[in-house]
């Protein structure tokens, strides 16, 4: 290349350059049709994982509420039964409520109160299988997070259906997860050389690129506690508890998103 052309002297364009000018950028084009294919993938997954939520929000209200409506009302006949049995119906007298016996009914009231939340017997509607809840219950499952507060559904139909949508689910959420790897390690791989420079070799930049995620997992398990803390009005330690559990999808513990800001910030933070 650093000689001068012969046909150029004559006259006529370097054969070289013509060649060179005429090879099409096959790495460039395949790599960008590779990414373009991946997105696609990526967003029909998620058009179907969508799709399978809001069926499983229909499906599970319908198989699964009332049953949970009765669950609620078989709670607060025992809660009403265990504190009414040592009731003093003078108690709820403004003049009696420093008496001791009195003071000792509040506090029994309220030990079975929290008795009963701790046990997962809740007394108030938790709406857990409400079509949004179901929605997000979904989406639980095919996570394989799965929040042991909610359980699992009480009727046979809502077990059946649990199988069946965890069977479609599951896969679909693995597939969304591979897809979007590639996407992740390459903005990690970025964000690295941007941050620590380049490596003195392959094995330096993989010990940088593991330090590198490490960095980026603590960041986003303390974040995600931060925000559940505002959303949900846990303590750190206890937001800090949840998002480890969801983070393993290991799904133990006693909390779950109560509202629809925490659900949808739930289900993200189970997918990053």
């Amino acid at each position: 290349r650093n000689r001068r052309c012969l046909a150029r002297a004559a006259g006529q364009p370097c054969l070289a350059n013509v060649a060179m000018s005429t090879q099409p950028p096959a790495a460039a084009g395949t790599s960008s049709s590779q990414s373009g294919n991946c997105s696609q993938a990526l967003l029909k997954i998620f058009a179907a994982l969508l799709l399978l939520g809001c069926s499983g929000g229909f499906a599970f209200s319908y198989l699964e509420r009332e049953a949970e409506l009765v669950r609620y009302d078989i709670n607060r006949a025992i809660y009403r039964s265990l504190a009414g049995s040592v009731d003093f119906e003078h108690c709820h007298k403004e003049a009696f409520r420093d008496v001791g016996f009195c003071r000792q009914h509040r506090e029994l009231e309220e030990r079975l109160q929290s008795f009963f939340e701790q046990a997962g017997n809740s007394l108030v509607d938790r709406q857990q299988w409400t079509w949004l809840g179901s929605f997000f219950f979904v989406f639980h499952l095919s996570s394989t997070v799965g929040y042991a507060t909610q359980g699992a559904p009480a009727t046979s139909g809502g077990q059946c259906a649990a199988i069946v949508f965890g069977l479609l689910g599951i896969p679909l959420f693995g597939g969304a997860l591979l897809l979007a790897s590639k996407w992740l390690l390459s903005a990690a791989k970025l964000l690295f050389r941007r941050c620590l420079g380049p490596s003195g070799g392959p094995d330096a930049e993989r010990m940088q690129l593991i330090r590198l995620a490490g960095i980026l997992a603590a960041s986003l398990w303390l974040g995600s506690a931060c925000a559940f803390q505002l959303l949900e009005g846990w303590s750190f330690a206890r937001a800090l508890f949840f998002c480890f559990m969801t983070f393993t999808t290991v799904g133990i513990g006693t909390d779950v998103p109560s509202s629809l800001a925490s659900g949808l910030a739930a289900t993200a933070y189970a997918y990053v």
